[in-house]
């Protein structure tokens, strides 16, 4: 997943100087390009932008049942309700899918990674089209 890898590459690296020339996922509701005006540089650059605010969040997630109901609770926000709406809701996604209560940290961690990664490329690509709307 491209905004995996750029969340990685996020956490890592100082803000870059030029543009990233990275190509996101279309998806059948959202396809990228001359049709809505949003280059891949752009996306990439807001992807960057959106992982260096995910860095700062962190929630506590309770399991309520062992359906994978949970709650979750953000301890420190990014400043941005939305990122910080993410990572909860890419959180709650997981416990769903790994509603064993002794699923190891690391499964819990990587699948919620790969849920923030998904959600920061649809929201990347949402804030883009707002801002070219306005």
């Amino acid at each position: 997943m491209i905004a995996l890898a750029v969340l990685a590459q996020a956490a890592a690296v100082p803000p870059p100087h030029q543009t990233l020339g990275i190509t996101p996922i279309p998806s059948p509701d959202r396809p990228l390009g001359p049709d809505i005006g949003v280059g891949t540089d752009e996306i990439g650059e807001e992807i960057v932008i959106l992982a260096r605010k995910l860095r700062l969040v962190h929630v506590h997630l309770l399991r309520t049942s062992a359906r994978g109901d949970a709650t979750c609770t953000v301890m420190r926000s990014s400043g941005d309700s939305e990122i910080d709406l993410l990572t909860c809701e890419a959180a709650r996604a997981c416990a769903v899918k790994l509603p064993d209560r002794k699923t190891p940290a690391d499964r819990m961690i990587q699948c919620t990674r790969e849920e923030q990664a998904r959600r920061v490329e649809e929201l990347a690509l949402k804030r883009i089209e707002k801002d070219a709307a306005n």
